[in-house]
C-alpha cells in the first residue's frame, strides 16, 4: 500500500494542491474586506448578481434582468412606458422566463442565441403588457381632447379626429395600414352610436361611451401595435447581447464571493472557515450542480453561491 502510495500520490495533497490558487486569492482579498462596512458587505450580493453572465442567472435573478432589459427598450418605443410599474413587467415576463428554464439546456440557449431568446421575450412580454397598456392610451387621449377642447365624437369627421388624438400620444398608430385604421372604427363607431342613441340624457355617460369607443378600436389593433413594438424592439437587441457578452463566470466570481463569506461569517457568527473547508464546499455544491440546476431561494443565484446560506450567514 505505501508503494502504491508513493506512485500514486496522496489524493489529499492533489486536492490541495488544485485549490491551493483560489485559497491564495481569497487570502490576498482578506484585508479589503475587513475595510468594509456591513452595509458595503451586504451590498456584495447585488454587485456579484449584476456581474454574472446572463447565462448563468436563474429564478427571480434572471427574471428582474430580463425586466430591466424589457423596461429599457419599451422606454425607447412605447411613449407610456413610465406609467408601467415593476410589478406590471415582472407580470409580463414571467412566463416567458419559465419557458426558457423548462429548456433542455437553458444556459446554453441563453449563451448561444442571447439575441432570439431577447427578442422573443419582448414580443411576448409586450403581447402580455398590451392589454394594459390601452386604458392607459384611453386615458391619455381622453386628457388631450379635454386639453384642446376637441372630443371626437363631436367632430365633423369623427374617425380623423380620433386618429389624430391617437397618433398624437404615440406615433406607433402612423405605421398602421389606414385600411386596418377604417376596420377598426366601423366595427367600433356602431356600439358607440347605439350607445349614444338609447341614453336618456345625452350628456350624461358622454365620457364613458368615448372610452369605450376607444377601447374597442384599441382592441382592435391591438395584434398589429404589438407587432409594431415588437420590431421596433429587436433593433435595440444587437446592443444590449454586445454588452451582456462581457459578463463574469462563476469561476471569475468565486474568491471574491468565498472572501465575503469568510468576512460575513467572522462577524454573524463569530467563526471564521478555514481555507480548505471553503473551497471544499465549493468542490460539493459544483459536484451537486452537474447533476441538477441549484437555485438558492434566497440570494436567487445558481450553483455553487448556494453555500452562502448553508452556514445561516444572512448577507
Amino acid at each position: 500500500m505505501q508503494l502504491f502510495g508513493k506512485l500514486l500520490g496522496d489524493p489529499n495533497q492533489r486536492d490541495l494542491k488544485a485549490i491551493q490558487p483560489t485559497i491564495d486569492k481569497i487570502n490576498a482579498l482578506e484585508p479589503a474586506m475587513k475595510k468594509l462596512s456591513d452595509q458595503e458587505l451586504a451590498a456584495k450580493t447585488g454587485q456579484f448578481r449584476s456581474q454574472l453572465a446572463l447565462h448563468l442567472k436563474g429564478g427571480m435573478v434572471l427574471e428582474d434582468e430580463l425586466v430591466k432589459l424589457f423596461r429599457e427598450a419599451l422606454e425607447k418605443v412605447e411613449p407610456l412606458a413610465h406609467k408601467c410599474s415593476d410589478a406590471q413587467l415582472h407580470a409580463a415576463v414571467t412566463e416567458y422566463r419559465q419557458t426558457i428554464e423548462r429548456r433542455r439546456n437553458p444556459e446554453r440557449d441563453l449563451r448561444e442565441n442571447l439575441q432570439d431568446t431577447l427578442s422573443e421575450c419582448f414580443d411576448k412580454s409586450y403581447e402580455q403588457l398590451a392589454p394594459q397598456l390601452d386604458p392607459l392610451r384611453v386615458t391619455a387621449v381622453m386628457d388631450l381632447a379635454e386639453q384642446r377642447q376637441e372630443w371626437p365624437d363631436e367632430a365633423k369627421n369623427p374617425q380623423q379626429a380620433t386618429f389624430s388624438l391617437l397618433k398624437q400620444i404615440d406615433p406607433a398608430f402612423e405605421k398602421v395600414d389606414d385600411d386596418l385604421l377604417n376596420e377598426a372604427f366601423e366595427t367600433a363607431w356602431p356600439r358607440f352610436e347605439q350607445a349614444r342613441r338609447n341614453a336618456v340624457d345625452k350628456d350624461k355617460g358622454a365620457d364613458e361611451r368615448l372610452e369605450q369607443l376607444l377601447s374597442d378600436i384599441l382592441e382592435h389593433l391591438r395584434l398589429e401595435i404589438v407587432a409594431i413594438k415588437a420590431e421596433a424592439m429587436d433593433k435595440l437587441v444587437p446592443e444590449m447581447v454586445k454588452r451582456y457578452r462581457t459578463g463574469k463566470t462563476l469561476d471569475d466570481l468565486l474568491p471574491e464571493a468565498f472572501a465575503v463569506v469568510r468576512e460575513a461569517g467572522l462577524r454573524t457568527i463569530h467563526m471564521r472557515h478555514y481555507d480548505v473547508y471553503i473551497p471544499g464546499l465549493d468542490r460539493r455544491c459544483h459536484r451537486q450542480r452537474r447533476r441538477a440546476t441549484i437555485t438558492c431561494a434566497s440570494c436567487g443565484l445558481p450553483g455553487r453561491y448556494h453555500l452562502w446560506h448553508q452556514q445561516r450567514v444572512r448577507l
